[in-house]
């Protein structure tokens, strides 16, 4: 069975398809979607077509249950999915999009070791423990900047207050001589 998730303009064009090539009963729309996690833990493989993407949310969902995934080599996906963890196509190439998609289907031994490795690389990337350790690096590093920062402004403050009391000095004895 395949289930489609999201919503666009193409959406009654697929849907069209499906009815015409007669597998309609074998597609589900599901349509925008926030409960992404159990949807991709029930599936077999993880797919992401599109022309434009950022961070590919829907794939680290997908490889933190274990499910390996397809997607086009657009935007953050090859951040995501590697050689081990599924299989990356160039945009617009639906034959190699299709292609893949059948050596996966074909394959539950290779689904299921991609499908490990997918889970392991987004853990060690995208986890709370490692996000919140970034953050703290962040934060120390804002903190590091911002005390230079304000050495160097106290060093160029007191740098001017000499130059100006030389300079009033220097005016007083100009002025009284």
């Amino acid at each position: 069975h395949l289930a489609i998730v999201g919503d666009g303009e193409t959406r009654a064009d697929y849907e069209r398809l499906a009815s015409g090539l007669g597998v309609r009963d074998a597609v589900s729309f599901l349509g925008y979607r926030r409960d992404l996690v159990p949807i991709a833990g029930a599936a077999d493989v993880a797919v992401l077509s599109s022309d434009n993407e950022g961070t590919p949310v829907w794939l680290i969902e997908a490889a933190a249950g274990e499910t390996p995934a397809i997607a086009t080599d657009v935007g953050g996906t090859r951040e995501v999915v590697t050689s081990a963890s599924g299989i990356v196509v160039s945009p617009g190439d639906v034959e190699a999009l299709a292609a893949a998609i059948s050596r996966l289907v074909a394959d539950p031994a290779l689904r299921d070791r991609m499908g490990r490795r997918a889970r392991e690389h987004v853990l060690g990337r995208y986890s709370i423990e490692r996000l919140l350790d970034d953050i703290d690096k962040q934060n120390a590093d804002f903190s590091r900047r911002q005390i230079e920062r304000e050495r160097v402004e106290s060093q160029e403050k007191k740098a001017l207050e000499t130059r100006c009391a030389r300079l009033r000095q220097e005016n007083a004895r100009l002025s009284s001589g």
